[in-house]
């Protein structure tokens, strides 16, 4: 437990601390807890990435699915997003495998140091990539689907009308027919298969 003394002297300490104040210190420290940006928490365009390349994306996207609201460009924006993680983790899953071949020629990129640093952290990254993949593919797909069902009635095309199917004519139940006896022979006795139960 801190006395009061100390309280006081923290809150006046606080007070002097504002943070970064300049740009290159703010954007800094904007990317303190980011590390390789692959969680669904928040995005980012990474250093080596092209905007100009994730705008079109986005711009295809919008084309292609038309929102209609704020709500439906959000959505659409999550798919775009998704689909642009599947990418990036793509990328960092071969810069991994190349170095865990430990491949002399494989080139020196920004993917491949942040598979080293996912090599260093300890848990297995492979199994973070693929777990990342599929928390990205599962954003995606649950933004489809929410988008496609937030598609008012009237826009969607109308199902045809069903028709009850026609009624079968009714056919009397028959008797099968009796199967012709086959002859059989039990210790070189023949027999029927009619007879053969009563034998028994």
């Amino acid at each position: 437990m801190s006395t009061p003394s100390q309280t006081l002297a923290n809150q006046h300490n606080a007070k002097l601390s504002t943070g970064p104040s300049t740009p290159a210190g703010q954007s800094a420290s904007s990317r303190n807890a980011f590390n390789h940006g692959l969680s669904n928490a928040s995005f980012a365009l990474l250093p080596q990435e092209d905007p100009a390349a994730f705008q079109c994306h986005l711009e295809n996207y919008s084309r292609k699915f038309a929102p209609q609201d704020d709500h439906e460009e959000f959505l659409v924006l999550r798919m775009v997003e998704s689909r642009w993680k599947l990418a990036r983790i793509q990328r960092m899953e071969v810069a991994l495998l190349q170095q865990l071949a430990h491949d002399p020629e494989s080139p020196h990129s920004p993917d491949a140091a942040i598979a080293a640093a996912m090599l260093k952290g300890g848990a297995n990254a492979y199994a973070s990539l693929q777990r990342y993949s599929a928390a990205a593919e599962r954003s995606y797909y649950k933004a489809l689907r929410e988008l496609e069902s937030n598609r008012s009635p009237a826009t969607a095309p109308s199902p045809a009308p069903v028709r009850p199917p026609a009624p079968k004519p009714a056919v009397p139940n028959e008797a099968n027919p009796a199967p012709a006896p086959r002859d059989i022979t039990f210790s070189g006795k023949p027999a029927t298969v009619g007879n053969l139960a009563l034998r028994l």
